[in-house]
């Protein structure tokens, strides 16, 4: 438990030694640039590992680059070590061909000795704890992912590795769980090559426009080793066309595995890949070349130029930016380097014979997840790029992924497969309209797996789904909601067939044909809460957000926040996610005396309004931290007050509010204010609110039963994403289309009105009664009973007011 995996090791080690050459190289050299240093410091850790890992697999002599250290060392020193190096790199070209070995600049630019030795020695026993034949390329793939997200910036003083600022912006670089691959390359590279003969298969090109460390690629060449193997040992004829070189040798295990000489071919016919990152280029070679000598166990014959040139497979460009950008007399240098545009069409430099005749049989990736006011920072005119191109990105604050499925599909041929994996928010927000209303149109989506709440990447909350697509007409839909966390990593279950129709540019709704007609139910004869006269917000609401909590004395002291997180509260001020109360369906909480101070600006829900004069007089140093910050900020000069309540952070609400309720959340609030005050407010869970004007006739208790009624719960669960732990996300789009049922104005509908608001009052004493402290435990229980009988009276009234039968009822309340 306590053994450090591997991978994170030698991720370590490789980034120490990354910089550590970088500084070294640069010492030496000057006049190199950020992009040369880079390519450079690359290409020779990307040698030295590929020597070793060949060594200890047996594939090459053993200890080639430690006898080099060893002749160093005999010498005193005194003959540099990149001699001896160089020497090794050109027989290795000489026999495996490939790229990684092929002349250059690293072969020339001055380094120490002793750094390259110090990354030498602690490969090779006793300073390596590795052992190379047993780390897999997957894992390496892993390794270099993560990698990846690093550059050298060479500054005058110094040499720097640092996250690059598009994957500081975009959250960071996450591997693509092995299992995930599997499945993607299973239902679209392992159906295509199904009952093909070698022959066939050598026309299939499979691409990953994405392609990273290789990872997708790296699955798809062992769906098509492993393909190859059990059609040879099948049809032993055709595996020893020639007598000295048979594609199919034993295993010395009683299997068989494939010869390089057909692995190479493989990767020749089968695979491609663009990167928009010249390093990931370059590592994608090297994983697919380690993975064509996998399995080998003897030397290999020399000078056989085994391996194949990948530099017309596998190309650095922007996949999604073409020439047509603007030529390079309106860009620096820099600039173009940066933005790198890829021309698919063109013979020398794309893919323009593949396109020529059709596009691609496959498409696979993991596309990158970047929202386009985080593009726009770093990248504006790639911004603006993708905005004018694709029909995906024309609605909203779109993520430059929804533009990777169109360009997949768009190179796809007739009859081909796409296969990715994306955050599942496009089925639902208003950014994915454009991408949803092309996939409905063009009838391509084969399958989608839904993977609801369950978490696939290691480190960020990222909900994902699988999405399947066809280049070929398709009349029904395949939809697996992965419901059981045994699943995730096991992906089975029966598929639901929807049939294509159902689907529109509208926000997605996955759910069974009796669903489908009971939402339409819902939908007949109510008005979409967002066209009622409503104003639905969004305040403070992420962890990022500051909270500043004053403590009544104003000392320090420590306090502990929801999740047990313990943070130090100095002078009265903390910048913590701290939460000050508790909140349910019809109930607020308080959980402590402690008083929540918001600026102004983010909004707030006042319970007691501080003046400026009596912040400066009970908090001077909140006074003078918060002052400097509303100027940093340049708020308004009128905004001289800040509201201080007893709430949590993620209140979003409209200061002339006279009621705050719970809404359609396990934790929400609710508060009276000062009767007058025309307005009021429902919380919703995520941050958001919504404040009804005047131009409601109805109670806004009345909406509130609405609003918190089992029907409309399941209807908006149904509508949005689900959470960790069953959250919802609550956000304005999923809120604002929930159906609401006006009464009519008959004296049967004006009784009905006033027979819920009756019931929401009761509910909220009830509530109120229940968390004042003052009752004994059996009052308590009889107040829960009284609570639960009212709140089922209150749902009934609702399924009454929409038309639900019992079976139905049954349906929605057993879902």
């Amino acid at each position: 438990r306590l053994r450090i995996p591997v991978d994170e090791v030698f991720l370590e080690e490789m980034t120490e030694w990354r910089g550590e050459l970088a500084k070294n190289i640069y010492k030496n050299n000057r006049d190199l640039t950020a992009k040369q240093l880079n390519e450079v410091v690359q290409r020779l850790l990307d040698r030295i590992v590929f020597i070793r890992i060949a060594e200890d697999r047996h594939i090459i002599e053993k200890r080639q680059l430690a006898d080099a250290v060893d002749y160093w060392k005999a010498r005193g020193g005194k003959v540099h070590i990149r001699e001896w190096l160089n020497d090794i790199f050109h027989i290795i070209n000489e026999d495996f061909n490939g790229e990684i070995f092929k002349p250059h600049p690293c072969e020339l630019v001055g380094v120490d000795s002793e750094a390259l030795v110090r990354i030498i020695e602690r490969l090779y026993p006793p300073k390596s704890p590795y052992r190379f034949d047993v780390i897999g390329v997957e894992l390496l793939g892993s390794i270099y992912e993560r990698y990846l997200g690093n550059t050298i910036r060479p500054t005058a003083k110094q040499v720097r590795v640092e996250e690059k600022p598009e994957v500081r912006k975009a959250g960071g670089v996450y591997y693509t769980p092995k299992y995930i691959v599997d499945y993607i390359v299973k239902n679209t590279v392992g159906k295509l090559i199904e009952g093909k003969t070698p022959k066939q298969i050598e026309k299939i090109r499979i691409l990953d426009p994405a392609c990273g460390s290789g990872s997708f690629l790296i699955g798809a060449f062992q769906c098509l080793i492993d393909y190859h193997v059990r059609y040879l040992t099948a049809h032993p004829k055709e595996a020893h066309v020639h007598p000295l070189y048979p594609d199919l040798i034993p295993d010395g295990n009683g299997g068989h595995r494939l010869s390089v000489r057909l692995k190479a071919k493989i990767l020749k016919n089968n695979l491609y890949g663009v990167d928009i990152d010249p390093q990931a280029v370059e590592i994608t070679m090297m994983s697919l070349y380690l993975k064509a000598l996998e399995g080998e166990k003897s030397q290999l014959p020399p000078k056989q130029s085994l391996l194949p040139e990948l530099k017309y497979n596998i190309i650095c460009g922007n996949s999604l930016v073409g020439p047509d950008i603007n030529g390079p007399t309106l860009f620096g240098d820099e600039e173009w380097d940066r933005i790198n545009a890829f021309d698919w069409n063109s013979e020398a430099l794309g893919f323009g014979q593949i396109m020529k005749e059709g596009g691609f049989d496959c498409v696979i990736a993991n596309p990158p997840y970047i929202r386009i006011q985080t593009l726009q920072q770093f990248a504006p005119r790639e911004a603006e790029y993708l905005k004018s191109h694709y029909r995906s990105a024309a609605s909203g604050n779109f993520d430059i992924y929804v533009c990777f499925v169109e360009k997949g599909l768009s190179s796809l041929r007739p009859g081909g497969k796409l296969g990715f994996i994306l955050p599942s928010k496009f089925f639902q927000t208003d950014y994915g309209a454009g991408l949803r209303g092309l996939l409905v149109r063009e009838r391509v989506i084969d399958k989608i797996v839904d993977f609801a709440h369950f978490q696939v990447f290691d480190g960020p909350t990222t909900y994902t789904s699988l999405l399947f697509l066809t280049r070929e007409p398709i009349r029904n839909i395949q939809y697996l909601r992965i419901s059981d966390e045994s699943k995730v990593q096991n992906i089975e279950g029966l598929a639901s067939i929807l049939p294509a129709k159902v689907l529109s540019g509208a926000p997605w709704v996955f759910v069974d044909r009796q669903k489908r007609a009971i939402f339409k139910k819902l939908d007949t004869g109510s008005t979409a809460l967002q066209e009622l006269p409503v104003a639905i917000s969004r305040g403070s609401s992420t962890g990022a957000d500051d909270v500043f909590i004053l403590s009544k004395t104003g000392r320090a002291g420590i306090y502990r926040s929801r999740d047990g997180e313990q943070v130090r509260l100095e002078h009265g001020i903390v910048r913590s996610p701290l939460y000050a109360t508790d909140f349910s369906r019809y109930v607020f909480a308080p959980a402590g005396k402690e008083a929540v101070i918001f600026p102004y600006h983010t909004g707030g829900l006042p319970s007691s309004l501080i003046t400026e004069k009596e912040l400066k007089l009970h908090f001077p140093l909140a006074y003078e931290y918060l002052r400097s910050r509303r100027k940093r900020l340049e708020l308004r000069q009128q905004y001289s007050s800040w509201y201080a309540f007893s709430a949590p952070r993620n209140l979003a609400v409209h200061d002339s509010a006279d009621i705050l309720v719970p809404l359609l959340a396990d934790r929400g609030s609710f508060s009276e204010f000062p009767a007058g005050q025309r307005r009021f407010c429902l919380m919703a869970s995520g941050g958001f609110s919504l404040s009804i004007r005047r131009g409601v006739t109805v109670s806004p208790r009345y909406v509130l039963a609405l609003l918190n009624s089992k029907l409309l719960f399941s209807y908006l669960r149904s509508i949005s994403n689900v959470f960790r732990g069953g959250w919802i996300t609550c956000t304005k789009q999923y809120f604002g289309r929930l159906p609401i049922r006006l009464p009519d104005d008959s004296v049967s509908g004006k009784r009905f009105h006033d027979r819920m608001v009756a019931l929401v009052e009761r509910m909220l004493e009830l509530n109120k009664r229940k968390h004042s402290g003052k009752l004994a435990p059996s009052q308590i229980d009889r107040l829960e009973r009284e609570i639960a009988s009212t709140d089922a009276e209150i749902d009934g009234l609702v399924y009454h007011l929409y038309g639900i039968n019992d079976e139905e009822r049954k349906m929605i309340e057993g879902g």
